[in-house]
């Protein structure tokens, strides 16, 4: 009973969280740099917190806010460069000068390139391939994400990561997997319909579908190495989740955590593919 009482609450949060995120999304532009404004800041709070280095809030929260704001690519990479070489500086010598610090201080790094690089890469991602297939890929994760639950709690037997997510199982990834391929396949003939590309009486929907369930395939898979991705982090930090802002769903970056992975690893599948 205890799954289905947290598939629940699942299901209350979605009634906020889904419609405001999905409104973002699909408006793009200004609007969507601002949104991830706000969402960066209560990630900068999130990592800052359970790093033990709250000193660095407004540091790393305008830094976050300025990789949001820039154009030019090449200075983005430029500034996550130079963040590497000075961020360790500063938490030593002005935040804790405990040489047994540097394990802790690599490892916030790379959460932050991880955070910096995931919102640049939404926001070029929704430049680059437009509204639809931003919605596309954010439905994918979170079909994958839902459905992976829910076969695990139901069929769930073997632990596949049994020290690093105790909850995950063969089955629920199995489960999560195949109803992203058949769902995902759906989607995509019916946004390529919608764009006017295709009849629905064209041969080429089955193609189609295939390929766009494949595509769902990837970004399932991709969504599982996001959230184990963070939950290495979480054991190393002893916790089991970054902050309880949303109360029995953890932090913003619990919630996040497939979403800063994927879009980055489709949006360079798609662009060598392309």
């Amino acid at each position: 009973m205890g799954g289905f009482s947290n598939l629940k609450n699942r299901a209350i949060i979605a009634v906020f969280y889904v419609p405001v995120l999905l409104l973002f999304f699909f408006l793009g532009g200004l609007y969507f740099k601002i949104f991830f404004s706000m969402i960066g800041l209560f990630f900068a709070y999130e990592i800052t917190r359970v790093f033990k280095y709250k000193h660095l809030f407004s540091l790393l929260g305008g830094f976050l806010i300025f990789l949001i704001f820039i154009q030019n690519i090449q200075i983005f990479w430029f500034s996550l460069l130079l963040y590497v070489f000075i961020i360790p500086f500063i938490i030593h010598f002005f935040i804790n000068n405990d040489p047994k610090e540097l394990a802790n201080i690599a490892l916030f790094i790379i959460l932050t390139i991880f955070i910096g690089a995931g919102i640049k890469f939404s926001l070029l991602f929704r430049d680059s391939h437009g509204v639809y297939m931003t919605l596309f890929v954010l439905l994918s994760i979170w079909i994958y994400d839902n459905f992976a639950y829910f076969t695990g709690v139901q069929y769930g037997k073997n632990r596949i990561f049994p020290k690093l997510s105790p909850k995950k199982t063969f089955e629920g990834i199995i489960g999560g997997l195949i109803y992203n391929f058949f769902l995902g396949g759906a989607m995509g003939v019916i946004i390529i319909y919608i764009n006017h590309e295709i009849s629905l009486i064209t041969i080429n929907i089955l193609l189609i579908f295939l390929k766009m369930g494949l595509l769902g395939t990837v970004i399932g898979i991709t969504a599982q190495f996001g959230d184990l991705f963070e939950s290495f982090f979480k054991r190393y930090l002893n916790i089991k989740d970054f902050s309880n802002i949303l109360g029995g769903h953890g932090g913003f970056l619990d919630r996040f955590d497939s979403i800063l992975f994927v879009y980055p690893v489709i949006f360079f599948i798609m662009s060598m593919v392309q």
